[in-house]
C-alpha cells in the first residue's frame, strides 16, 4: 500500500477501513506517515485517550509536537479535564456540538500551518454514543470544514462496523475509502 502522503495528494477526505485487530497499529502507523513528510494533524480520539495514544507515538519514535488532541474520552473516563496548550477535552464522545467547537478552537490555532491533515481514530465507536442520523450531519459538517480550510481527512472505521446503508452514505463524503492491510489499496 503506498503511504498515506501519496494517497492525499490524490484525495483530500480518505476513510481508512480496518480490521478490529489492527486499527490501533494502523492509526499510529498513519500519523507516523504523515509525521515523517511534514504535515501537522489534529487527531480526535473517540477510541482511546490521547495520552495513551501520545504514549504509542513516543514509542515508536513519532514527536507529538506538531499534533493537537481533541480527546473524547478522558473526561468521560476520569471526570472533567482542564484543557492543554495542544488538547482540548471533550466530556463525551456523545458531544458532537463540542467536538465541532474543539475542532475549530483546534484550526484556528494551527491556521498557519501549511500541511494541516485531521484524523478521526474511530468513526464506528461514534456510534455507541450518537443515533447514526446525528453522526451522519456531523461528519458532513466535519469533513466540509476540513475541505473550506485545505486541510487533509483521514477517518478511520472497523471494517464491517457500521450498517452497509450507513456506511455508504459516510463513503460518499470522502475522494477515497483504502482498506488498511488489503494489497492494491
Amino acid at each position: 500500500m503506498p503511504p498515506i502522503n501519496e494517497i492525499l495528494s490524490d484525495a483530500d477526505i480518505v476513510i481508512a477501513l480496518a480490521t478490529s485487530s489492527a486499527m490501533r497499529k494502523d492509526v499510529i502507523h498513519r500519523i507516523g506517515e504523515l509525521h515523517s513528510a511534514g504535515y501537522s494533524g489534529i487527531i480526535i480520539s473517540i477510541n482511546e485517550p490521547s495520552s495513551i495514544m501520545k504514549k504509542s507515538l513516543e514509542k515508536q519514535s513519532i514527536n507529538s509536537q506538531n499534533l493537537f488532541f481533541i480527546d473524547c474520552i478522558t473526561g468521560m473516563a476520569t471526570g472533567q479535564k482542564k484543557d492543554e496548550s495542544a488538547t482540548i477535552y471533550v466530556a463525551s464522545p456523545g458531544q458532537l456540538t463540542n467536538i465541532g467547537i474543539a475542532l475549530t478552537k483546534a484550526m484556528t490555532s494551527m491556521k498557519d500551518r501549511e500541511r494541516l491533515y485531521l484524523l478521526v481514530d474511530s468513526v464506528n465507536t461514534m456510534f455507541v454514543y450518537n443515533e447514526p442520523d446525528q453522526i451522519i450531519r456531523f461528519l458532513h459538517m466535519l469533513i466540509n470544514k476540513v475541505r473550506l480550510n485545505s486541510a487533509k481527512g483521514l477517518l478511520f472505521s472497523v471494517k464491517n462496523a457500521i450498517d452497509p446503508i450507513i456506511s455508504t452514505q459516510i463513503e460518499t463524503f470522502a475522494d477515497m475509502v483504502i482498506h488498511q492491510g488489503e494489497e492494491g489499496a
